[in-house]
């Protein structure tokens, strides 16, 4: 999540999943910091290098997250390089304070559960690329998740999702992946609260498509 976040989210956000001990250095194909780099997010490379963050990690295609800000020559990359050139200086070799240990997965503040999930939902809707709009619905799924009910009972804080969910099912052209986890993440806002998104839903008009998705994907 911190690696989608460094590439679109606020300082705010990435201040927050650091504090609340996410991994500056994990991912599968480059690290937060190969993120911050290659979108010239300067104040979010500089967070990300205080809480430790690894400038020599290679992506999979053997790039530095400097390799990254090089690629391109405008005023916000040439920032980016010029902090990955004195990454020491921005380096905090003690922890904050209030610093804390992950614990599996985080816990998210209702405000950035909204944002994220208005971040992610509104990524999707405007990429053409299908890995991308996978990865992010994934990350919806996975917010969701792990959500409380007592977060999402506000349903506007799911404005975004029910949006998305309503833009997908009204197409007929959702793979068998993204048909998945559509499922699943109404899967997830059932078993939550099977009545109050029951409702929703039949509010949207949204229950007959579902069904159709359920049984077409049965049959498969």
């Amino acid at each position: 999540m911190l690696n989608w976040v460094s590439a679109f989210g606020t300082r705010e956000m990435v201040e927050y999943l650091c504090r609340r001990g996410a991994d500056v250095n994990r991912g599968q194909r480059s690290s937060s910091l190969h993120y911050a780099a290659c979108f010239g997010r300067a104040s979010i490379v500089r967070i990300l290098l205080k809480y430790g963050a690894n400038v020599d990690l290679r992506d999979e295609d053997g790039r530095t997250p400097l390799d990254k800000a090089r690629e391109r020559q405008d005023e916000n990359h040439q920032e980016v390089v010029d902090i990955l050139q004195s990454a020491h200086e921005w380096t905090d070799t003690k922890q904050p304070a209030s610093f804390e240990k992950a614990k599996g997965d985080l816990d998210i503040q209702p405000m950035y559960l909204e944002r994220l999930l208005s971040i992610f939902c509104q990524l999707y809707q405007n990429t053409m690329i299908l890995t991308i709009k996978r990865s992010t619905l994934r990350l919806v799924s996975k917010l969701i998740h792990y959500a409380t009910l007592e977060q999402i009972r506000d349903l506007k804080i799911l404005t975004s999702v029910f949006e998305l969910l309503s833009t997908i099912l009204d197409t007929s052209e959702a793979d068998n992946d993204t048909s998945n986890i559509v499922l699943l993440i109404i899967k997830n806002l059932f078993e939550k609260d099977q009545d109050l998104f029951l409702e929703q839903f039949q509010y949207l008009g949204l229950i007959s498509k579902i069904t159709s998705l359920a049984l077409s994907h049965e049959n498969d």
